[in-house]
């Protein structure tokens, strides 16, 4: 999973941080419903079990974290 911040400044869209490449269970974030490539690769599927993983509200908590940090530096002006 990841998530990404907009970085708005004087009220242009100047682009996106993008955070993440993290691994979630918790059942407030919905999984893929179809099979991926990744799930049956087994080097991938070994990838992707390393990632780290974290609640839901630790999450939240980081995107929150990252989108204060943003506004400070770009202030939705």
């Amino acid at each position: 999973m990841d998530f990404s911040i907009p970085v708005v400044y004087e009220n242009q869209l100047h682009g996106f941080i993008v955070s993440g490449q993290m691994v979630s269970e918790d059942m407030h974030i919905p999984n893929l419903r179809e099979q991926t490539s990744g799930q049956t690769d087994s080097q991938a599927f070994k990838y992707f079990r390393s990632a780290p993983q974290y609640r839901y509200e630790e999450i939240m908590s980081a995107s929150r974290v990252l989108n204060t940090l943003t506004a400070c530096y770009f202030p939705y002006a």
